[in-house]
């Protein structure tokens, strides 16, 4: 079996501000990655990256080890800044956002972002740090695509867009 790459770089976050919050801005801090993998399963099989870095994949996907730090599976971590010290700032994923990544003849999924909120993945409240500042962590699901004959080595690197609604 050949080992795949496969890697998704939050590059682009875009946000909705009232005008009195036009001094926020957003930074990818980590991009979201789903790993090294080898897909031995008829699709769809799904990998998911939780808001909080843990993983879990369907039988038909083989993880391999964990080696150089930009293989691994990570969440994506995004800060967002200029807010008052200590406000309530409420955070939500316009959704549905799904996202291509195709190499050759074969392409992968990406749906299903999450937000690190216990009560609803797409909408998770914060409170800005002593700085003005909130950390926010990012999970998605990764799907095998049925029309996919096979999947070649290499990374498979592709952006997205999240539109995150700031209240505060």
């Amino acid at each position: 079996m050949k080992g795949l790459w496969f890697l998704i770089f939050l590059i682009i976050v875009s946000f909705y501000a009232t005008p009195a919050l036009a001094n926020i801005t957003a930074k990818e801090i980590q991009p979201l990655a789903f790993g090294n993998m080898v897909v031995t399963g008829a699709p769809p099989q799904h990998i998911v990256i939780t808001p909080a870095g843990t993983q879990t994949h369907d039988a038909g996907i083989t993880l391999l080890p964990q080696g150089l730090p930009v293989h691994m599976w990570k969440n994506g971590i995004c800060l967002l800044s200029g807010f008052t010290p200590g406000a309530n700032v409420t955070v939500t994923i316009s959704t549905p956002v799904t996202t291509e990544l195709i190499k050759g003849g074969s392409s992968f999924d990406i749906s299903t972002f999450t937000l690190d909120s216990d009560t609803d993945p797409e909408t998770a409240t914060y409170v800005a740090d002593g700085s003005g500042t909130v950390t926010v962590q990012i999970g998605a699901t990764l799907t095998t695509n049925a029309a996919a004959a096979s999947y070649s080595d290499g990374p498979y690197l592709g952006t997205y867009t999240l539109d995150l609604t700031v209240d505060y």
